[in-house]
């Protein structure tokens, strides 16, 4: 409840206690009759709305028409016809609103859509495309287009589906995916993959169902590749990759089907009906983007449970693995993944799904009026290693009629709650835990932002243009211009700084972006007016190393975002190179330095000559001449020397540390002869990285690759890997599926490989050098374990893990009174260590009382703190396994204070600008725990022109201070006690040591790393070259220093550590010396 709100009920209740004296005491005045009474509630009411109100702006909904028409102008029928909503500009957040069915004209029509920028698209089976976007602008005096989705004759793929015998099958269902990047794309071109990702989440696939020949034909596909899975009854799943649309005769031979079966019940054994189970593939590849691509299918199939709990799968088996995702109202749900079923086998998976936990509430609008359609999102807070799906997308919910939400399949962990409604501010609420009392939450009016938008170089308004506010939660607050080119934005949340950022998208002008305006609640502010460039066009042709025309380059116009931002970036969306070679990329936003770069699975990622692009410009005859770079070939073989099958060669070269070669992006699969081929290299020296399963990884180093040659005849050999095998259990002896298993190999290096125990709690490795290796196994509730030096190639080991415990208390003030926030850190004793193994968690509960769980049974000091109080220590809590242990009340004084003053060593002058931090045990909880004189972040403060500095609130009896200057030597001061009010430090003048790297053209390097070593301890140290060129070492004690830039290699050549340029500098306090590398 905010102030306005209280005081208006405190009013209220005087009121009401007031006409109660009247009509007790005396005779009854007849100037107090009903309506007078009624007055005074009615006065008391207005009373109760204090908040600031903006003023109500008419809401115009739209309505538009179209019609579905093929390439000839032939009205299409009974397609359907979907019409989306981007939640932000340049086509961010896509969300499906409503859809309808073409009449028999081909019509149709939308109403009561809001203004915004929208996605019309038609579905007709047999045909494709179908697609327009448009901004609906919802003034009458901007004539609203007609939408006309034009669909083109589709193509097909076909075939046969057989069983293991060659016979037909019937009723086979074959869904088509888009292939969203073509085999062996640079990684660039597979990153835009996440650019579409609302998009492939709607994906459900073009399906075809086999007749009795077996035969199916998928109609109404664009002319680009697809993945294809089939899935039929008692068979199991089979799939095909990159086939190209047109193609025929593409059979599948299915293998016989297994079956996997099971029962969902309750922890009381109670079975769940109605739950809803789904099956999807799981290919286990580590390759992220094929990830995210899994995660975006629909399940490969999908049953709901029957009067007893019962489901039952017949369609699955062969080579894949399976994850298993079971949900039902009230419960939470869980997932079992790396599932396998062999061809004619059978398994079980019971299910078990604990009650679900309830964050419930209300939400009333800033009337306290209930309201409905308010958007609700709930998120777990932190880390989770287990637990159910993560959906790529979620929608959350809305609240009914009633105003009324309700979240009830929740887990006993922290979760964040969001509240949005477009008119007025976001809600968030964070670390509420589940099982509490309902919610009643109150939204404010927000601000409000208006301007308008306009043509930079002719000022004339531009309508249809989106206006966006990026609001708290990533909520997206939003408008759209009208014909007079004015936006009104409201429902914005200010926050603790009182700024929102905005941007604005106009078909044909340069985006403007992560624009500052000042925003109060309950106050529109005014006048915040754009001006937009038009954007430009960039027409060219793509040519290979001899130049003859290069058709399907992705070209994409590219530019510097700024001088303070000098990072690349598209300046429009990329397009593909037509036959001819010729490309035009349109509403390209105009720059200087700007480059064209290409991208083709077949050719280096390539760059033509700068050039300016003005506002409204175009460039033209543009050449863009696209490098084939090197190759690399050879086979791979096993110690004997047999050629391997199925290895994965990568190129690693920048990825750096313990990487598998499959999540690289340049790799090549050996085929039944062990060879392979890696493309498209750079000229250079080349690192690679080998794997297979059962062998030992190896890597082979600066491969020498020059453009246009093959570097070939290369021998890569695997040595067979040892084998550890084993299970992981509970002190009863019942495994424990879904632990993570990590060995830490030291045979060759330093590798930590890890695997899950899979549902009979085993696991398997068989890729270990021949030394033993250490063991860490980690579950979720359940104490960490560490294994040291275990042999492999021995007997199968068991690993028991122990439940985790927890504890609970209370804490008060020194009047006995709750203390209502607070925060409790148990940290473990392990010999004459204290470790901090859980973090700290931060408790609101109004009568004091905590429960800490999820730790592992031993010995404990316990740490509890709260803004502005002394903490208390309670040493040697025993926590056992699977119980709670009951502390005593704790109860906690008011904090200390620490004033101060910094001088200069030499004239006892205060030091402005020093930087003071607050180091070692006075590490605390709450994020407001340590407040700083003068403002500043948790724990530091910057001294003012006196040299003071100021921390309150302390909770520990001292503190050490670190105190840093630039002009000055860094000093530590330790052991300060809490109230201590005359503290003086004086600080000596330091010396500088900066300087610039340089090429050997006199250009300045940026992002270099400079290492400074010598002078006394603790002054070695390293930095980064800026944008300019230029490194800084401030605050140097006199002293001979050695400062040295590494430079790792060249494109022709690789530079050694030891031979990186170097320099010797003697250094007196209060001096500058400057040097300049040339690299």
């Amino acid at each position: 409840m905010n102030t306005a709100t209280k005081a208006g009920v405190i009013t209220l209740l005087i009121a009401g206690l007031c006409i109660l004296v009247i009509q007790i005491m005396g005779p009854s005045d007849p100037t107090m009759d009903p309506s007078v009474v009624s007055e005074v509630t009615e006065t008391v009411r207005e009373e109760v709305r204090t908040e600031p109100k903006l003023p109500e702006r008419p809401k115009t909904l739209v309505s538009v028409q179209g019609i579905v028409r093929d390439s000839n102008g032939t009205p299409l029928p009974k397609a359907r016809v979907m019409v989306s909503r981007y939640q932000g500009g340049d086509g961010v957040g896509l969300s499906r609103v409503d859809e309808t069915v073409a009449g028999n004209d081909g019509r149709f029509g939308f109403d009561g859509l809001i203004p915004g920028m929208y996605r019309f698209q038609a579905e007709l089976r047999g045909f494709q495309g179908g697609r327009q976007e448009t901004t609906l602008v919802g003034d009458a005096n901007v004539a609203q287009e007609e939408i006309v989705l034009v669909m083109a004759s589709g193509m097909s793929i076909s075939g046969r589906i057989l069983d293991p015998t060659g016979a037909p099958v019937a009723g086979a269902q074959v869904a088509a995916f888009q292939e969203r990047v073509e085999q062996d794309a640079p990684l660039q071109t597979r990153l835009q993959v996440l650019l579409n990702l609302e998009e492939m989440q709607q994906e459900n696939g073009i399906v075809a169902v086999s007749d009795d020949n077996g035969r199916y034909e998928i109609v109404g596909l664009e002319n680009i590749s697809y993945r294809l899975q089939s899935v039929a009854s008692g068979f199991s799943p089979a799939e095909k990759r990159y086939i190209a649309a047109g193609s025929v005769d593409v059979d599948f031979n299915l293998e016989l089907g297994g079956i996997l079966s099971g029962v969902v019940s309750d922890p009381g054994g109670a079975v769940v009906s109605e739950a809803l189970v789904e099956i999807y593939r799981q290919t286990g590849t580590l390759d992220i983007i094929e990830i995210i691509q899994e995660r975006a299918f629909p399940p490969l199939a999908s049953r709901v449970t029957d009067a007893s709990g019962q489901f039952e799968f017949n369609e699955l088996g062969g080579s894949s693995e399976f994850r298993l995702v079971v949900q039902a109202d009230g419960y939470q749900p869980r997932q079992f993944e790396k599932l396998t079923v062999l061809p004619g086998a059978a398994e079980r998976v019971d299910v078990i799904l604990e009650q679900g936990l309830v964050i419930e509430g209300t939400v009333y609008d800033p009337d306290g009026n209930a309201l409905a359609g308010a958007r609700c999102k709930i998120n777990p807070m932190g880390t989770r290693t287990e637990g159910p799906p993560i959906e790529l997308t979620d929608d959350g919910l809305e609240t009914d009629e009633s105003g009324n939400f309700r979240f009830d399949t929740l887990d006993e962990l922290d979760y964040r709650l969001v509240i949005s409604f477009p008119d007025y501010a976001t809600h968030q609420q964070l670390r509420i835990r589940p099982g509490g009392e309902p919610l009643n939450i109150q939204l404010t009016e927000g601000a409000a932002i208006s301007g308008g938008v306009f043509d930079a170089e002719t000022s004339a308004p531009i309508a249809g243009a989106m206006v966006m506010v990026n609001d708290v939660a990533d909520v997206k607050k939003s408008a759209i211009t009208d014909a007079s080119g004015l936006y009104y934005v409201r429902g914005v949340t200010e926050q603790r700084r009182p700024i929102a950022f905005m941007n604005v998208d106009a078909k044909g002008y340069m985006r403007s972006g992560n624009v500052e305006a000042s925003v109060t609640e309950g106050t529109e502010t005014t006048g915040q007016d754009f001006y937009l460039q038009r954007n430009g066009v960039v027409r060219g042709v793509c040519l290979d190393a001899s130049g003859r025309p290069l058709q399907g380059v992705s070209v994409s116009a590219r530019k510097m975002h700024s001088e303070q931002n000098p990072v690349v970036v598209n300046a429009a969306p990329p397009v593909t190179s037509g036959a001819d070679g010729t490309f035009e990329v349109v509403e390209v936003s105009p720059g200087t330095g700007m480059f064209v770069e290409g991208t083709h699975s077949q050719y280096l990622t390539s760059q033509s000559d700068t050039f300016d692009l003005v506002a409204g410009g175009s460039v033209e005859n543009l050449v863009l001449t696209m490098k084939i770079g090197g190759a690399i070939s050879g086979i791979v073989m096993d110690e004997s020397g047999v050629p391997l099958e199925g290895a994965v060669v990568a190129v690693r070269d920048e990825w750096l540390g313990d990487v598998n070669p499959e999540s690289l992006p340049n790799k090549s699969t050996t085929d039944g002869a062990g060879q392979f081929t890696l493309r498209s290299l750079p000229a250079g020296y080349h690192n690679l990285i080998c794997s297979n399963d059962g062998y030992l990884t190896v890597e082979m180093s600066e491969i020498a690759v020059e453009e246009g040659m093959n570097t070939a005849n290369l021998e890569l050999r695997l040595t067979r890997g040892a084998l550890l095998e084993g299970i992981v259990t509970d002190l009863t002896g019942e495994p424990v599926e879904g632990a993570r298993v990590v060995a830490i190999d030291t045979s060759d290096g330093l590798r930590k490989i890890s695997k899950n125990s899979d549902l009979t709690g085993k696991f398997v490795f068989d890729n270990l050098g021949r030394f033993p290796v250490d063991i860490a196994v980690e579950k979720n509730g359940f104490a960490d374990v560490r294994l040291f030096e275990v042999p492999v190639n021995g007997q199968p080991i068991t690993i028991q893990l122990e439940a985790l415990g927890g504890m609970r208390g209370t804490v008060l003030q020194e009047d006995g009174s709750p203390l209502r926030a607070f925060s409790v850190s148990p940290r473990i004793i392990e010999g004459d260590r204290e470790l901090t193994k859980v973090p700290a968690r931060t408790f609101q509960s109004e009568d004091g009382f905590f429960q800490f769980d999820g730790l592992e049974p031993g010995l404990y000091n316990v740490i509890i703190g709260a803004p502005g109080f002394a903490q208390a220590v309670i040493e040697n809590v025993a926590v056992n396994s699977n119980q709670w242990v009951d502390l005593q009340t704790v109860r906690l004084g008011q904090g200390g204070r620490v004033l101060g003053q910094i001088i200069d060593a030499n004239t006892n002058q205060p030091v402005a600008g020093a930087k003071v931090t607050v180091i070692g045990g006075s590490r605390n909880f709450l994020t407001s725990t340590i407040q700083a004189r003068g403002g500043g972040r948790k724990g530091q403060v910057m001294t003012g022109p006196d040299g003071y500095f100021e921390f309150i609130g302390l909770s520990v009896p001292q503190v050490d201070l670190k105190v840093e200057h630039r002009a000055y030597i860094t000093e530590v001061v330790d052991d300060v006690l809490s109230g201590t009010a005359d503290l003086v430090v004086a600080i000596g003048t330091g010396g500088i040591i900066e300087g610039r790297v340089v090429d050997s053209n006199g250009e300045f390097v940026a992002g270099v790393q400079v290492l400074l070593s010598g002078g006394v301890k603790g002054t070695d140290s390293r930095t980064q070259t800026d944008r300019k060129g230029f490194f800084t070492f401030p605050g140097l004690p006199t002293g001979d220093y050695t400062v040295r830039v590494t430079n790792f290699g060249t494109a022709t050549q690789k530079i050694p550590l030891s031979n990186a340029p170097t320099f010797e500098v003697r250094l007196q306090a209060g001096t500058t010396e400057f040097v300049e590398f040339e690299l």
